[in-house]
């Protein structure tokens, strides 16, 4: 489960759910299975406390292999047709953590 706290309430949603995150000025958006969050967090702390099927692939995007449908060298496609850019600077080691992962 990641925590995040949103106005003062803490929020538990399931690792599992996540699809997707993106850093946006000094807020974080959670996008999952079943809608987004907004809180007041910096993407860098977020990843700490995600397992290995998370990957920072653009320094404003974090996404889960468990939705990755299409890549390619500037973006990838995700489960619904969400594209988010790759950086060509995380590219060799994007491709070498989600062949890990699927491998796993």
């Amino acid at each position: 489960m990641l925590e995040i706290k949103i106005k003062g309430r803490t929020i538990l949603i399931p690792e599992d759910d996540i699809i997707y995150m993106e850093s946006q000025d000094r807020k974080l958006a959670v996008y999952t299975k079943y809608g987004s969050y907004e809180c007041y967090e910096k993407i860098s702390v977020i990843t700490t406390k995600l397992d290995d099927r998370f990957f920072m692939v653009h320094r404003s995007f974090v996404i889960n292999f468990s939705y990755v449908m299409s890549y390619d060298r500037t973006q990838i496609v995700l489960a619904g047709g969400t594209i988010i850019p790759m950086s060509k600077y995380r590219y060799r080691d994007f491709v070498s953590a989600y062949l890990k992962y699927g491998s796993g």
